[in-house]
């Protein structure tokens, strides 16, 4: 049994509502539900009473709730020390990320996996795609996670440097503009639309501008034709540049989901021209002979943990 789950319904418990503990644990609620039914599984009693209003202890999980905490507190206790015996508990773990994960999923999942481990120390280094494979390449991060396609000349550079990976998940690109006529109201933008806008997209060398790019070649349409206003090197400072006017732009759209509950930016769908974009961590096999390396690789590779 996995104890993630003791302690995610150790939330349910607290905050009252599966709602308010999935938020908590920024997972979704179909995930945490799927983790309580496990648990009752495992011991064939229902533990909660789900309602409009909230949960419910049965008397099973009130036993649950009281025992289960002073079980996994031990367990995690001892854990810890047999690791500190093993000469794990002042390990150090390097991470390279580009833009969009380092800056708005990463740092949440380092948070969560800190909680369960507190005496492991993790270092991030945010930049863009083509920096972060040359990190793991060159050996100065444990492990990356890049963004964009990964062509044959980069894919026989891993193999030559011995690295693997592995597609964690995809992320579609948004057009965003500014909140406002003419796209307030609008949740498509044309190809020829887009065309003939100003626009501020990524340098060259970082991931998206490699998807937007390949994804127009793919359809028959030619990149050179994206109106390019101006290049940044920074996600951030293309959302404050698209927020003050100076044009549109093309970015996954977790990197300015803020915005839009605010109203201080419209995402728009290229109509007929879907821009998938993939995250890919990269790894030297033989780090995952350490522990700290091998747990935080298992945290990227769990759909239901890796990111927040």
């Amino acid at each position: 049994m996995n104890l993630d789950y003791f302690d995610s319904f150790f939330v349910v418990v607290e905050e009252g509502s599966i709602t308010k503990a999935a938020n908590k644990l920024h997972i979704s609620q179909p995930a945490l539900s799927a983790q309580i039914n496990c648990l009752e599984k495992y011991f064939q009693v229902s533990l909660v009473e789900r309602s409009s209003k909230g949960v419910k202890l049965t008397p099973a999980g009130e036993t649950l709730y009281e025992e289960g905490k002073r079980f996994t507190s031990l367990f995690k206790s001892m854990s810890n020390k047999i690791r500190e015996h093993a000469g794990e508990g002042t390990k150090k773990l390097y991470i390279g990320a580009s833009s969009t994960i380092g800056n708005h999923a990463l740092p949440c999942s380092i948070f969560n996996f800190k909680k369960r481990y507190p005496q492991y120390d993790i270092k991030m280094k945010i930049t863009n795609s083509e920096e972060v494979a040359n990190l793991v390449m060159e050996d100065k991060v444990g492990m990356g996670i890049i963004e964009g396609p990964v062509d044959k000349e980069l894919r026989e550079e891993f193999k030559i440097s011995g690295i693997q990976t592995k597609r964690l998940l995809y992320d579609r690109l948004n057009v965003l503009a500014p909140y406002g006529p003419p796209w307030a109201k609008r949740d498509f933008i044309t190809i020829e639309e887009l065309f003939n806008q100003d626009l501020i997209l990524r340098e060259k060398s970082s991931g998206i501008r490699k998807t937007i790019e390949q994804t127009l070649t793919n359809q028959g349409l030619d990149p050179s034709r994206l109106n390019m206003n101006m290049e940044l090197n920074n996600s951030c400072a293309i959302i404050n540049a698209v927020k003050t006017g100076k044009g549109l732009s093309i970015l996954p759209k977790n990197a300015f989901k803020q915005d839009l509950v605010y109203e201080a930016l419209s995402s728009l769908v290229v109509e007929g021209v879907e821009f998938y974009h993939p995250y890919t961590l990269l790894y030297h096999p033989s780090r995952l002979k350490d522990f700290l390396h091998r747990e935080f690789f298992e945290l990227l590779i769990n759909e239901e943990y890796c990111f927040c």
